[in-house]
């Protein structure tokens, strides 16, 4: 099972980076459902709305990734619970130093924007 919850949560994070992001959704809802004790295809599909490029660009939705990691940590047998408690802590961190991330955001664009000028 881990397997198909890696090889599935790095297609839904490849739809979430093409802007297919309901796909991406679906997809990362079905690998919850399936493997609901995976802490990665939470922490990944949390890691969407705020550490992604589309969070740099459009904005980023901290409710909805302490949504998806407490989602995680809802689950009794979850394989890796340090691992989404940092992710949260991260995130909380990020919310208290907002200018941490302004920071972050100066570079993130200018590699997004570098990165589309190669395509």
């Amino acid at each position: 099972m881990l397997t198909l919850g890696n090889f599935r949560s790095y297609e839904a994070q490849s739809l979430w980076d093409m802007d297919q992001r309901d796909e991406a959704e679906a997809l990362f809802q079905k690998v919850t459902e399936v493997v609901p004790n995976f802490a990665w295809g939470y922490i990944w599909w949390g890691d969407c709305y705020w550490m992604s490029d589309w969070s740099y660009v459009s904005g980023s939705d901290y409710d909805r990734a302490e949504s998806l990691y407490r989602q995680a940590l809802s689950q009794p047998d979850l394989d890796d619970r340090d691992g989404v408690e940092g992710r949260l802590d991260d995130l909380n961190e990020e919310k208290e130093h907002p200018e941490r991330r302004k920071k972050i955001k100066q570079t993130r664009l200018r590699y997004i924007q570098r990165r589309k000028n190669l395509e």
